[in-house]
C-alpha cells in the first residue's frame, strides 16, 4: 500500500479529533472538509512547483456561483482580490470531498429536493466543463475523495463506479474504500489512484 495516502488519512483524522463537536442542529462539515483539503495539499504541493498552489475556498471570474477547493495558478499573476481569480490565470482546479458523494438511487415523492447520485455526479462534471470553457489556459480538472463505497449487496448504489463516470474529462482520485475506514479496519486503498493523481500533477 502507498504510504502517502495513509499519511493524509492520519493527518486528517488527527485534525478532526481536535475539533469541538457542534451543538445540536449545527454542523462543522465545512471545517471538516477544509481539514481534508489541508491534509491533501500538505502531501501534494511538492509535486508541482511550476505553478502557484492556492488552497481555497476560491472563485473564478465569470464563474462566481461555483466555489473551488484549490487551484494551480500562474505564478506571474495576482488575484483580483484574495480568493478571486481571473480565468486566464487558472491552470488547474480541484474539488475535494472528505466523505464522497451522496444521492438517491432514484427520485421518490418523499424526497422531492434530494438529488439522485447521477444528478450529483452530473453537477460536478458540469461545473468542471464550465470551468474548462471559461478558463482558456486550464490544463486539468481534479476531483479527490478520501473515501467512497463499493457495495457488497446486489442492487445497492455503487458510489465508486458512479463517481468514476467523471472520467476521462476529470482526473478522479478516490483514496479508500469507505467501509474499511468506518468499521475501524485497516484502510483499504483503491489501487493506482494516488499514483495516477501524482503523475497528472507532474505533467501540468
Amino acid at each position: 500500500m502507498n504510504t502517502e495516502p495513509l499519511r493524509v488519512l492520519e493527518e486528517f483524522n488527527s485534525l478532526c479529533q481536535g475539533l469541538k463537536k457542534p451543538p445540536k442542529g449545527k454542523s462543522n462539515k465545512d471545517l471538516v472538509g477544509q481539514a481534508f483539503v489541508h491534509s491533501v495539499f500538505n502531501a501534494l504541493g511538492k509535486y508541482n512547483t511550476k505553478y502557484a498552489l492556492v488552497v481555497g475556498p476560491l472563485w473564478v471570474q465569470g464563474l462566481e456561483f461555483i466555489e473551488w477547493d484549490a487551484a494551480f495558478v500562474d505564478k506571474q499573476r495576482k488575484p483580483i482580490f484574495e480568493g478571486y481569480y481571473p480565468p486566464e490565470d487558472i491552470i488547474a482546479l480541484f474539488e475535494l470531498k472528505a466523505s464522497g458523494i451522496f444521492g438517491l438511487k432514484k427520485k421518490s415523492k418523499g424526497e422531492p429536493k434530494q438529488k439522485t447520485v447521477g444528478q450529483v455526479v452530473s453537477t460536478i462534471k458540469n461545473n468542471f466543463m464550465q470551468a474548462k470553457s471559461t478558463c482558456k489556459n486550464m490544463r486539468e480538472c481534479f476531483y479527490i475523495s478520501l473515501k467512497e463505497r463499493t457495495p457488497k449487496r446486489k442492487g445497492s448504489i455503487n458510489y465508486y463506479s458512479k463517481t468514476k463516470k467523471l472520467e476521462p474529462n476529470v482526473v478522479t482520485c478516490i483514496m479508500f474504500e469507505s467501509s474499511s475506514i468506518e468499521k475501524g479496519q485497516t484502510p483499504k486503498e483503491y489501487p493506482r489512484e494516488w499514483q495516477k493523481l501524482v503523475t497528472k500533477l507532474k505533467q501540468l
